[in-house]
């Protein structure tokens, strides 16, 4: 798991630099398709990259009762990042490193980071106890 997150981040620090550096040259000299092309390209690394697709499972919030999925957050800023990578250097791909291991999931309820899968045996006796407490999956009276 480890391996695919570090691959994934060498990917997309790879693909900002090259976009970047097109970007910057083309805009340079002036060269208005090219300056849109790598626009594109780093556009699309960050829509790639951040994209995940397949069916998703359903979590249960151990705080609020929540059913339902997980909201991802970072710590830091996406622009920040950004930026010290068409920099380029150390910096950058230190701060994309310490904002890959800043990420938690939290219940997009409350806002804490205590969602488990529902197919767990604690997700499972939470959902069961909901569903005996006359509670609809979203946590409202029926």
């Amino acid at each position: 798991m480890l391996f695919k997150e570090v691959l994934r981040v060498f990917l997309i620090i790879v693909g900002v630099l090259v976009s970047g550096a097109g970007l910057i040259a083309a805009l340079d000299e002036g060269d208005l398709t090219m300056a849109l092309f790598s626009f594109g390209i780093l556009a699309l690394t960050f829509l790639v990259f951040r994209w995940h697709p397949g069916e998703k499972p359903l979590f249960v919030c151990l705080d609020c009762h929540s059913v339902g999925q997980p909201i991802i957050t970072v710590r830091g800023s996406l622009w920040l990042e950004v930026f010290l990578l068409i920099l380029g250097g150390l910096p950058g791909i230190l701060y994309s490193l310490w904002r890959l291991t800043t990420r938690s999931q939290v219940c997009p309820r409350c806002g804490k980071p205590s969602m488990i899968p529902a197919d767990t045996p604690r997700g499972k006796e939470l959902l069961d106890s909901l569903l005996h407490s006359d509670l609809s999956i979203h946590g409202e009276r029926s």
